[in-house]
């Protein structure tokens, strides 16, 4: 799919016209999109003061805003600036009152109190926000000040938001991959916002939730980052684990700007891990500049952001002989022998061995302010994220693969919106966000596509040897557009603050993936490769023979109303009650009509129809001893990757179809070696074209499905204690979460569900009797029964007159779900899914818990070379338990005739990775369900290793049943960062140069056995047993799973040493500064 610059156009013509429009149009407000400011005006004697003169100025523009105060002496501003200083000031005839240095958070409302005295007597007081007055809900705000001094030595979003006590991040052996969870959820469900608009992978491909490859946003580009894990106001919704909201610099009445330049390449890396020795070379760098100012002194503003990083990633694993960190078995001469024969033998070039990923990332941001009047003002955002990686796949030592089974993944999203804010009254504000994002990704093998997959088994030491183009990029292409228009309006009357509102979403998607659509081959042997002669053969394909003939193009949208009221019920106490409601519709899928016939519905998407209706209660009491007690308890729609909705327009069975298991009798590659060949033989497009509606693979939306819920109380309570702000947060969710479920197994439907079979393994499990290859029908369904129960305490302290802050806090966390999310297709994320029955999951330890999380932060600015050469030291300190592993059966088969005694009767693409069914632990060595390797000739040597593992992965407690989900973790993480910035005079008056040098991995640094970063298989699983039973299913004959030989006893929990993780890395960086 290419980029339609002229569709892009097109749109941001029609963004300018609705601001022409909004000039003459009355509109409706989105706190969510600003900050609120209340207040109290007492006089000396702490009487509320009626009809003062209170006003507020926005310090950067000199926007100046007035209220007068009510009978109570309160007053309200509406729909302000995010961010500051703000100053006001109160006058009346008894006297006057000034506050100064106030910092408005996005989405919420400060409080302040100003006491008059008598003009002689006015002084200007500095006000010091402690957290108190912000969000209901547990939230953190991140500034600009803590973006500039906390370490981030890859300048990503994400060691930011690890500031809050909910927040963990998972560092992966590549930076692409590296994400975060928040409230124990995957980064799929939360929802990244930037400027009022949601800035996500809506579509849900990238592991790191960002819509690109790297950080989505310029760091200089940040005024302000706040992390909400249960936000109070109704306008928030659609996500499971949190809200981050970004806002943006805008400019101000002083011309500002920096160049910088940053270096994180090989000179700046450790070399050694536990003793190991570890040499790599790569370039890793970022140049951008910031710039912003006024086009008009107090009336309109510009600023403008650009930044771009290259880098290469070192690939772990590489022949022997080519330089990689780390050896496999396969030496660079055999990899050149298998590409020589690989071009006369099938002629197309596997490409020779690449030492590295690369990727390149550009953002630009671009904000204009117009301050249009004293009632309206407009905000315009301009932001584009450009990136391109290529993703190599070298991670293990048993698996090669050559660099055309690498990809290549371009990603572009623009995004254009504005915001109208419109002050009509003291007590009536408006406000409208219109926003468009646009994105086009591609993943395309290095060497184009219509080359089949090949896998070699059992060759040069290796396990698997790939060639050719990855199965699942072979037609695979996206297009997302995304609009938001939402509207708001907020009505003060007396003590109550009543918001209501419209919210409307709309998504048009065109995806084309068709998995296996060039074929894929696999052989026994390489000599089996060289003499054509394949053990196995899949294919799928459009039955039009095209890519264009799969190509799902669809669109969907969210239409909400809600409405909400703030009651002061007192000085001390207020409450928030809201209500929403959210329909969601969207066009059909092709409807196959084969399916209707054989599940009594039709194949459902969005066409379904689907509403809900949310709800939330907040309460802030603030004692009269300064600490807060704030409890929310409500309800959310939660969000989950569109790619799972997809899949039902993706796979309809009209479109597309698979190649039948062992073919025809005219069409066998696996039995006429002049059918294999590099592109798919013709009698195969065929064989497609007219294949059976058994051989097509039909995901739909069960007629069952609801759109999932969270149900959130959080309770916090704060309270300033000798100097140290103390913070106590308790969270609790009950939610729902979409689940595949497996239709096509044997046995007909139960009102819509599948039912249990009557057979049974040895252990009490069902049997399933799926008779398809890579052909399965699958339905999704909305199940309840996840819940998470999170505490946090935590405490932070200003000392060294302010120059210097401390936070130190825990975190325990018990968590779990039914789907752990871990995938983007129908048959992974089903076969991902660790269960006892995968067609009938229930929870378990998540993936994503951290039962124990400490964390510290500490912050101190010195001023060891005069007043004018700050030198700032940041630390940041975390140690962690791991995540949870669960123990599983290992049950790839590739024959349909041994489903069942080998896979418990599932379609062999539904044992995705050998993850989704939890070994059963033998009682002993002599368990009478238990034969070891074979029933007639037992490996007592093996049944005695067995046990022995059993034991090391603390599975005695499970002897004779089947273990749960989630018994082993992963090891225990520590982690230390450190940033030190030097300011110094610049060239000219107010000019800074700014050094800076990031050090993440601090403890590697210092002693190259600490700071070491073991990660787990991203299944989050491990096997021990290879699995198959008796012909009369009253015995499991259990075998090495394929990689325990090569496991040591540390190794038995599938985990790796992330190397990148593991060793320091610096970031050495130059910045200047410069105002006119």
């Amino acid at each position: 799919m290419n980029t339609n610059r002229g569709e892009i156009s097109m749109r941001s013509f029609n963004l300018f016209s609705l601001i022409t429009l909004c000039t003459l149009t009355i509109f409706v407000n989105a706190q969510e999109l600003t900050s609120d400011l209340s207040g109290t005006v007492l006089d000396s004697s702490g009487s509320p003061v009626s009809g003062a003169n209170v006003v507020v100025t926005f310090e950067p523009t000199n926007t100046k805003t007035t209220r007068t105060t009510n009978s109570s002496g309160r007053f309200t501003i509406n729909g302000m600036r995010p961010g500051g200083p703000y100053s006001v000031d109160a006058s009346s005839p008894s006297g006057a009152a000034s506050l100064s240095n106030i910092s408005l958070t996005v989405g919420d409302s400060s409080r302040v109190t100003l006491v008059l005295e008598s003009l002689e007597e006015v002084v200007t007081v500095a006000q010091r926000t402690d957290g108190f007055g912000q969000d209901v809900g547990l939230s953190t705000v991140i500034t600009a000040d803590d973006v500039e001094k906390f370490s981030s030595v890859t300048r990503d979003l994400k060691d930011f938001i690890r500031l809050n006590p909910m927040v963990v991040l998972n560092d992966g052996q590549d930076e692409q991959d590296a994400a975060f969870s928040i409230a124990g959820s995957g980064n799929r469900t939360n929802d990244i916002k930037v400027d009022g608009a949601s800035y996500n992978d809506d579509f849900g491909l990238n592991a790191n939730g960002y819509p690109g490859q790297n950080n989505p946003i310029t760091l200089d580009s940040i005024d302000q980052i706040n992390v909400r894990i249960a936000p109070v106001s109704v306008e928030y919704n659609n996500f499971e684990g949190g809200v981050i909201e970004v806002v943006s610099k805008g400019g101000t009445n002083e011309f500002k700007g920096s160049v910088y330049s940053f270096d994180r390449g090989d000179s700046y890396i450790g070399d050694e891990v536990d003793g190991r020795k570890i040499d790599q070379t790569f370039d890793d760098t970022s140049e951008g500049f910031a710039f912003g100012g006024p086009l008009i002194k107090d009336k309109a503003f510009f600023f403008v952001a650009y930044e771009e990083n290259d880098k290469t990633t070192p690939i772990e694993w590489g022949p022997a002989g080519s330089g990689a960190p780390f050896s496999q078995n396969i030496t660079l001469a055999q990899v050149e022998q298998i590409r020589a024969d690989t071009i006369s033998t099938y002629g197309f070039d596997p490409l020779l061995y690449t030492s590295s990923n690369t990727s390149v990332n550009e953002n630009t941001t671009v904000r204009l302010d117009f301050y249009l009047s004293d009632i309206h003002r407009l905000q315009v955002n301009y932001r584009e994220t450009d990136s391109e990686a290529l993703r190599g796949s070298n991670r293990r030592a048993t698996s090669y693969y050559f660099p055309s089974n690498e990809y290549l993944k371009p990603e572009q999203t623009e995004s254009e919106g504005i915001l109208f804010v419109s002050n009509w009254t003291d007590t009536f504000t408006t406000e409208v966000l219109f926003n468009s994002k646009e994105t086009i990704t591609g993943q395309n093998s290095p060497i184009g596509s219509n080359v089949a997959n090949f896998n070699i088994e059992n060759a040069f030491g290796m396990n698997d040897i790939y060639l050719g183009v990855d199965p699942f990029r072979s037609a695979n292409a996206l297009a997302t557009t995304a609009e938001t228009l939402k509207l708001k309006g907020v009505y003060i009357k007396d003590d109550h603050t009543l918001t209501f509102g419209y919210e409307e979403k709309t998504w048009d998607v065109y995806n084309v993936f068709i998995a296996f659509q060039d074929g894929s081959y696999s052989f026994d042997s390489y000599q089996d490769f060289l003499d054509k002669n394949a053990s196995s053969y899949s294919a799928s394909n459009s039955r039009a023979g095209t890519e264009l003939g799969g190509a799902a193009s669809f669109d969907y949208s969210f239409e909400a109303f809600f409405i909400q009221d703030e009651i002061t019920l007192s000085d001390n106490l207020t409450a928030t009650i809201g209500l929403r409601h959210d329909e969601i519709d969207g066009s059909p899928p092709p409807k196959a009509s084969a399916f209707k016939d054989a599940y009594g519905f039709e194949n459902y998407g969005f066409d379904q129809g689907y509403d809900i209706t949310t709800w939330r209660l907040g309460l802030d009491y603030q004692f009269d001893d300064g600490s807060a007690l704030k409890v929310l308890h409500g309800t959310y729609s939660t969000r989950f990757p569109l790619v799972w909705m997809s899949n039902v327009y993706s796979n309809n069975g009209v479109q597309t179809a698979s190649f039948p298991r062992g073919g025809t009798a005219t069409c066998d590659p696996t039995s006429n070696p002049a059918l294999v060949t590099a592109t798919q033989p013709q009698c195969v497009k065929d064989t497609i074209a007219a294949a059976d509606f058994r051989d097509s693979v039909i995901v739909t939306a069960a007629p069952s499905f609801e759109w999932p819920k969270n149900k959130v109380t959080n309770i916090t309570y704060e309270k300033m204690v000798n100097d140290w702000f103390v913070q106590f947060s308790y969270l609790k969710k009950v939610y729902d979460q979409p689940i595949y479920k497996a239709l096509n197994t044997g046995d007909p439907l139960n009102n819509g569900y599948p039912a249990v079979p009557t057979l049974k393994a040895p252990d009490g499990r069902p049997i399933y009797n799926m008779t398809t290859y890579g052909a399965f029908k699958s339905g999704l369904y909305t199940q309840g029964g996840s819940g998470a129960d999170i505490f946090t305490l935590s405490g932070s302290k200003s000392f060294n007159d302010d120059n210097s802050s401390v936070t130190i806090g825990y975190t325990t966390q018990n968590v779990n779900d039914i789907n752990t999310a871990p995938s983007t297709t129908p048959n992974s994320s089903y076969g991902r899914n660790p269960q006892q029955d995968p067609n009938n999951a229930v929870p378990g330890p998540s993936p994503y818990e951290t039962e124990h999380r400490l964390f510290a932060t500490l912050k101190s600015t010195h001023y060891f070379f005069g007043a004018d050469k700050p030198t700032t030291f940041a630390l940041f300190a975390e140690r962690r338990s791991g995540y949870p592993i669960s123990v599983t059966f290992e049950t790839q088969t590739k024959n349909p005739a041994n489903y069942q005694r080998e896979g418990f009767g599932l379609d062999d693409s539904l044992q995705d990775d050998d993850a989704n069914f939890l070994t059963y632990v033998p009682a002993g060595i002599n368990d009478p369900l238990v034969c070891w390797v074979s029933c007639t000739t037992p490996d007592g040597q093996f049944a005695q290793e067995a046990m022995q593992a059993v034991r090391d992965l603390g599975l005695n407690p499970y002897r004779g049943g089947i273990a749960p989900k989630g018994t082993v973790n992963s090891p225990w993480v520590t982690s230390l960062d450190l940033k030190i910035t030097q300011i110094l005079p610049g060239f000219r008056k107010n000019d800074e140069f700014v050094i800076t040098l990031g050090i993440q991995n601090l403890l590697n640094l210092l002693d190259d056995e600490m700071g070491v970063y073991k990660y787990p298989y991203y299944t989050r699983t491990t096997n021990i047993f290879d699995v198959q039973m008796t012909e009369d299913f009253s015995k499991y004959i259990l075998s090495p799973a394929r990689y325990y030989d090569n496991r040591s006893k540390d190794d038995l929990r599938n985990v790796n040493t992330s190397n990148n993780a593991s060793l320091w890395r610096a970031q050495l960086g130059f910045r200047y500064n410069f105002n006119f």
